[in-house]
């Protein structure tokens, strides 16, 4: 199922969902207009390696733990972005006009750190970067459904014929 659109009011200007979005998405066309060695370094720099909090001699600078925060602006390709975008857009103004700007902001950067060192938990050897606003997305989806559980989101179902 794809959201279309949801029934929900919206009061004000989603100006954090919006910087949110812009961000990712000028993050990501730069990277692509990249060589793909300069992207891919990025990835492995700005990505979230969980080995390289594990061991401490695989290769990668210590960050100080940043490329949890700057993995929530990487996406991997067309496709992830478009779809964590869409979601974004979709859900997001809702939230963020319900809880305001700065704990809309805070909420979403919380959900995105806490996908993120889950993901380097229950798996701190995986060797590849990951990235993307998944899981800050799925805290958002989550608020949403709490915060407007009687709305109505327009869905559509793709049929696939095999």
């Amino acid at each position: 199922m794809i959201p279309i659109r949801d029934t929900a009011p919206c009061y004000s200007r989603p100006l954090v969902t919006w910087g949110i979005m812009a961000v990712c998405i000028i993050v990501f066309v730069s990277m692509q207009l990249m060589p793909d060695q300069l992207s891919l370094r990025l990835i492995n720099l700005y990505g979230m390696v969980p080995i390289r909090y594990t061991k401490q001699y695989y290769g990668l600078p210590f960050d100080g733990y940043l490329s949890f925060l700057t993995s929530l602006f990487l996406h991997g390709n067309w496709l992830h972005l478009i779809m964590n975008m869409w979601f974004l857009w979709i859900f997001g103004d809702n939230v963020e006009d319900r809880m305001g700007r700065l704990p809309f902001l805070i909420f979403y950067l919380a959900c995105g750190l806490l996908a993120t060192y889950l993901q380097w938990f229950f798996d701190p050897n995986l060797a590849i970067p990951v990235v993307g606003a998944s899981g800050a997305i799925a805290g958002i989806l989550a608020a949403y459904f709490f915060l407007y559980p009687f709305e109505r989101v327009v869905v559509w179902i793709p049929i696939l014929i095999l």
